[in-house]
């Protein structure tokens, strides 16, 4: 990834502010997440929670070493600087793909537990259809909004996202490896998923709008690794 861009700097980050999203949208995503988990920690074990929790975070610093530690090795190679300036930051990095990883299955758990609501015997098919349709809508524009707004945060999401669906498929598929369906479903629902993640995080860094999150977060811990 080298060097984030500089071309018409003047363009790209001056108007970054314009790029990333509204204050109500960022204080209504906090929330939902502090909501989800809330209702996660009431709905879900600790055990649970702790283990795909921790599958999500693994994904993410997977994903998060590939695009910032290995390129910055080809690019600088490891100085004892360099070794002791991650060594520093590497608790924040942590901390911060715990709490991702926590927020991000209490939202999946979240969204579940709505659609299993919505299939209970309590709702009409009618009601069923149309909450179904109108919720699917919901979630749909409100990831489109998320991933214009904050494409390289997106990006790193979604690669995770599929780095954990693969390990779950080997997880619960291993009397399938000699099958072709089973590499089938690995590329179409996980390698796909990778490589969509890898290029919304790389549009989301280089080309317009660009996402100001996204780079800030990159910056930040590109300068202590």
């Amino acid at each position: 990834m080298g060097n984030l861009p500089e071309t018409s700097s003047e363009n790209k980050v001056g108007n970054s502010e314009d790029n990333g999203a509204p204050m109500w949208t960022q204080v209504l995503g906090v929330c939902i997440a502090i909501i989800s988990i809330i209702y996660c920690v009431n709905a879900r074990t600790w055990n649970d929670i702790f283990k795909y929790a921790s599958y999500i975070s693994i994904g993410l610093l997977v994903v998060f070493f590939l695009i910032i530690i290995i390129i910055n090795v080809f690019n600088s190679g490891i100085t004892k600087k360099g070794f002791k300036d991650f060594a520093f930051v590497l608790p924040l990095i942590i901390l911060l793909l715990v709490i991702a990883g926590i927020s991000n299955y209490s939202i999946f758990v979240g969204i579940k537990d709505i659609f299993l609501w919505i299939k209970s015997p309590s709702i009409s098919k009618t009601s069923a259809i149309i909450l179904t349709s109108l919720f699917t809508l919901a979630l749909g524009s409100g990831l489109f909004y998320f991933r214009l707004r904050m494409r390289a945060i997106y990006g790193l999401t979604e690669a995770a996202i599929g780095i954990v669906v693969a390990g779950n498929r080997a997880l619960t598929q291993m009397d399938q490896f000699a099958s072709s369906d089973f590499y089938l479903a690995i590329l179409t629902a996980s390698v796909y998923l990778i490589v969509r993640g890898f290029d919304n995080i790389h549009q989301g860094l280089t080309k317009d709008p660009i996402d100001q999150y996204g780079t800030k977060l990159f910056a930040f811990f590109k300068k202590r690794i």
